[in-house]
Parts: C-alpha cells; sequence; structure tokens
C-alpha cells in the first residue's frame, strides 16, 4: 500500500519513473542534463547559455541558475519549451548593480523574473558567480499544443496550460511523454569592454532517469535536480565498465564526477601580463552535506591540500626558504567543502594583492594561489621557466597528521561488492589572458582541467 500511494504522490507532482537506468557522461555532446561549472556577472561579465533541441519532439527543459554559495540558491527557475531543432538563448550580466537575465529569442520562456522579488538576501552578492543546470523534463506530444503553430500562439498555450483550471495545472504530466535527451548545452563569457570571451566546457549526461521517465513540474519548482535521476551510475575505468547501485540519485551523478587529482596550467608571464583563474565547481556539494553519512565520506580538517607545482620545463618549483631552511608557508588555504564554485586566482607568490577578471576578490569564494617563481633559489632563467607550468591537485591525502576523506562507498549492481570512489566530485576549468599592450589587446582562452580517477573494491562487511 505504501509504494501505491507514493506512486499516486509522484504523479500528483508531476514525477513518473519507469525502469531502471544509469546514468552515464556523453560520448557525443547531447543527453538529459547539461550542468555548466560558472557563471560570472562580475564587472562587465556576461554569461551566454544556448540550450539547442538537436531532435524533431518539442520538449519541456528545466534550466536552474544557482548561486556560488553552499546553499546553491536558485537565482533563476525557468521551464524553457523547445521546438523541434530549436535554439533558446539567454544572456546574464548587471543591470543596476544588480544580476539581469533576457532571453535573446522567441522561444518559449517561463518564469524570467526578477530575483529581488524573491524571499532571499541578496546583500552579499552570492548572485555575482555560480553555475547552471539544464535538465530535460520531457517530450511534449504535439497534440497537447498543436503541430508547428506560430511562436505566439505555442507560448500562448503553454501559458493556459499553467494557469488556473489548465491542463497542467490538475495534472502537469498531461501531454508529455518520456524524456529521451538530445539536448545540447553550449556556454560562453563575453566581455565587451575589456575585450574578451571564452567558451565555458559542459558536461552532458546521459540516462539521467530511469527509463521511460518523466519529470514536469513549474517554474520554481524543486524538482527536477542533479538528485532527481537514477541510482545506478556508469562508467568505464582501467577498461572496464563500471556500474554502481547507490541510495540516491544525487550519489550517482557524483560518482561521475569524481576525480582523485586534478592538473591544469598556469599562465603568470610577465611581459604579457599572464593571468590565470581556476574554476572549481561541486554541483551536488548540497545534497551531500544535508547527508547523514557527509563525515563519514568528506572530512578537510584542515584548509589546507596537497599540490605539487612544475615549471613549463618539468622543474619542482620550491616552497618559500628563509637562509637554507624552506617552510610551507604561503601554501593556498582552501577549503573544499564550504562553496559549490571556488575561483583560484594564480599570483606571484608575494604579491599583495590579487585581480580577477571573473570574480570579485573579496568575495567568501575567491582564493588566491600563490606560486614562488621569483624564489632566491631558482637561477634567473629558472624563474623566467617558472611563471607558467602546470599544477596538480591531490585530494585524498596519506598524510597522518592531517587525514583527508573523500570518498564515496556504493555497491556493484551485480556481485554486491562495495566500490569506493576516491576524490571529490567536480568539474571546472582553467581561463587564461594575456595581454599586449602597444595595441592594446587582451587574448584569452579556456582549458578543461584534466583529472585521474581512484576505484578500488572491498566486501562487504
Amino acid at each position: 500500500m505504501k509504494r501505491i500511494l507514493l506512486f499516486i504522490g509522484l504523479f500528483l507532482l508531476g514525477i513518473q519513473y519507469q525502469s531502471l537506468a544509469a546514468v552515464h557522461l556523453s560520448n557525443d555532446g547531447t543527453g538529459q542534463v547539461g550542468i555548466v561549472p560558472f557563471y560570472s556577472t562580475v564587472d562587465g561579465n556576461e554569461t551566454h547559455l544556448r540550450v539547442i533541441n538537436t531532435g524533431d519532439q518539442y520538449k519541456a527543459v528545466r534550466v536552474n541558475v544557482r548561486t556560488a554559495d553552499i546553499t546553491a540558491q536558485p537565482v533563476y527557475s525557468l521551464n524553457v519549451y523547445l521546438r523541434p531543432h530549436d535554439t533558446w538563448r539567454m544572456a546574464m550580466g548587471q543591470q543596476d548593480d544588480f544580476i539581469a537575465a533576457i532571453n535573446t529569442d522567441t522561444t518559449c520562456t517561463l518564469g524570467l523574473t526578477d530575483p529581488a522579488n524573491q524571499a532571499v538576501d541578496w546583500s552579499n552578492h552570492i548572485w555575482e558567480t555560480g553555475f547552471i543546470e539544464v535538465i530535460e523534463m520531457g517530450n511534449i506530444s504535439p497534440a497537447t499544443i498543436g503541430q508547428y503553430v506560430a511562436e505566439n500562439e505555442y507560448c500562448s498555450l503553454i501559458e493556459e496550460a499553467w494557469a488556473d483550471g489548465g491542463a497542467w495545472a490538475d495534472n502537469p504530466l498531461a501531454g508529455i511523454n518520456p524524456v529521451n535527451g538530445e539536448l545540447q548545452v553550449t556556454t560562453e563569457l563575453i566581455n565587451v569592454p575589456d575585450g574578451f570571451s571564452f567558451n565555458i566546457p559542459v558536461t552532458m549526461l546521459v540516462d539521467f532517469y530511469p527509463e521511460g521517465s518523466k519529470v514536469h513540474t513549474s517554474t520554481g519548482s524543486e524538482q527536477p535536480n542533479l538528485g532527481s535521476g537514477t541510482q545506478i551510475s556508469r562508467i568505464i575505468y582501467d577498461g572496464n565498465l563500471v556500474e554502481t547501485t547507490w541510495q540516491h540519485g544525487y550519489e550517482a551523478v557524483s560518482a561521475l564526477l569524481m576525480k582523485e587529482t586534478l592538473s591544469n596550467e598556469f599562465n603568470l608571464i610577465e611581459p604579457i601580463g599572464g593571468q590565470t583563474d581556476w574554476i572549481m565547481t561541486f554541483p551536488t556539494l548540497a545534497f551531500h552535506v544535508s547527508s547523514a553519512h557527509f563525515e563519514e565520506n568528506f572530512q578537510y580538517p584542515v584548509s589546507k591540500f596537497n599540490y605539487n607545482i612544475f615549471s613549463s620545463e618539468g622543474q619542482d618549483i620550491p616552497l618559500p626558504c628563509v637562509g637554507r631552511f624552506c617552510f610551507p608557508v604561503g601554501k593556498p588555504r582552501i577549503n573544499y567543502l564550504t562553496q559549490h564554485t571556488a575561483v583560484y586566482n594564480f599570483k606571484e607568490l608575494n604579491a599583495e594583492n590579487f585581480t580577477s577578471n571573473l570574480i570579485n576578490t573579496s568575495s567568501n569564494n575567491a582564493f588566491e594561489f600563490g606560486i614562488n617563481y621569483n624564489s632566491e633559489w631558482l637561477p634567473i632563467q629558472r624563474q623566467k621557466e617558472s611563471q607558467s607550468g602546470t599544477v596538480k591537485l591531490i585530494f585524498p591525502s596519506p598524510n597522518p597528521n592531517y587525514p583527508v576523506r573523500s570518498q564515496l562507498v556504493g555497491i556493484d549492481s551485480q556481485t554486491g561488492i562495495q566500490h569506493i570512489y576516491h576524490g571529490l566530485p567536480m568539474i571546472g576549468f582553467a581561463a587564461h589572458f594575456s595581454y599586449n599592450n602597444s595595441i592594446p589587446a587582451v587574448y584569452s582562452r579556456s582549458v578543461q582541467h584534466t583529472a585521474t580517477r581512484l576505484i578500488t573494491e572491498e566486501q562487504p562487511e
């Protein structure tokens, strides 16, 4: 009886799940879910989002624009209704010292209202940066809205369906068919006054829901979110297919994002004014923090962390030294578990201030990463070589004085053996800037982080 009542409740909420499926990373750039690791509206930055329906069916899509802080507050919670082969565009920036967004085409969009009307304290500028979720809700039967009607008529039919007494107000699943993917999401950050732009890499997920599922809710509803999908994940690890069953849907998503180490470039070359920011986003962090098993899986007793730094020639860059003694002073102090999206700005170790093109440096999610390339222990040539290079972040720590536990534990879907995914569930990229002051001109590019995984097995106790 409880199972029947649960099904009825989900149906009234606009949720219907069917047989099991395993969520996995897309290999062709399309899927049911897209996670954009970063948006910025700081200092003239505009974030441009495009959601493309590559298929031949009408689609209902949820777009959640979330703040970078631990709450992941939805600045916007939109329902976008795509025609076959339709492209929806939205631009976010600032207007009157507050975030503003516009739909730059005629695709039907519901919920694009001023966030200032929400019962949220925006005074600490948490809205300036964050991340975005794009989640397919279902395909719309052409009989529900008419076949290829004029755009204005199409949107008016959608609005009528959600109005009091409308078909979707009474039953959000009316005329909604199961999801089938075929979404493509692209994003870029543009700053017209300062003259730079770059693409933001997007993580696409396939088979996010159990097969035959549909989730269609009104704008502002909590669902769908990254915890609304299947509880099974599938990934290729060391050439083998690893399928893991989890207690919650968000853990299946986290499993795909788990990274033991993470690497990327930095560029601080002085003659070209090199600047680098790293974006680190933990899209599912809020779910884990609210879990009763959070401290069992994630524990960072100190905000220090392990890393390796190499110059462009592959040489170690030393720690700061006093006399003949070198100490780990000036190491970056970053608490991974206090925000969804962090920006790490690279600078010369002893520089008093650091600047960023992407974030207000006084924000709680802005951190500095000092590189000791002017070390007295380095010859002049090594100092020049050390102005650029690579950094590897190492998340699990073997240091007994600073034990770091970062793992997720699931069950093999076939054998019942425990799967332990080591690391942290994160996505992101590096943004690099170089300047030619004689023109003047600024050159920018983005590079997605590379990572290693570690999955081990244990027999259950």
